[in-house]
């Protein structure tokens, strides 16, 4: 059974394929992480949304690496890991990223979960336009995809 699952969504991204996917009469945790677009950011407080744009197949291999990785750091090997992330137009409110890992104990998914999301924001090839209700966007300061 592969461990790893990696959606892009350019449609409305949804939790219940992450749910039913993390089911495993095994694992003692299952944890969810759901990333939303919130109203305000940097000192904006009116954020409407955010569009998300990225090369799919380098996102992709990225978000499989991280998840990879996650594991790796797993005693036990049999963590599961769920990673669907949004392209394009996110309104406020709306989910950006659902993450899901199942595993025996909870330390592990926990540990794995915190891992994915910041590597997520550090090195996968996912630019952020943020939206205003004054109709101007702002591209993102991101992180340098090879940094030292």
């Amino acid at each position: 059974m592969n461990n790893i699952q990696i959606t892009l969504e350019r449609e409305h991204l949804v939790a219940s394929p992450l749910m039913a996917w993390l089911a495993n009469d095994a694992h003692g945790a299952q944890l969810t992480f759901f990333g939303v677009v919130r109203n305000h950011n940097d000192g904006k407080k009116n954020v409407t949304g955010i569009t998300f744009d990225m090369h799919p197949t380098l996102a992709e291999k990225a978000l499989q690496q991280i998840a990879t990785e996650a594991i790796a750091q797993c005693a036990e090997k049999t963590t599961r890991i769920y990673i669907a992330h949004a392209q394009g137009y996110v309104t406020l409110g709306g989910l950006c990223i659902a993450i899901g890992v199942t595993s025996a104990h909870r330390n592990e998914a926990y540990t794995a979960s915190r891992f994915i999301i910041e590597a997520v924001k550090t090195r996968a090839p996912i630019w952020k336009q943020e939206h205003y209700d004054n109709e101007t966007s702002t591209w993102l300061a991101g992180h340098a995809l090879n940094a030292s």
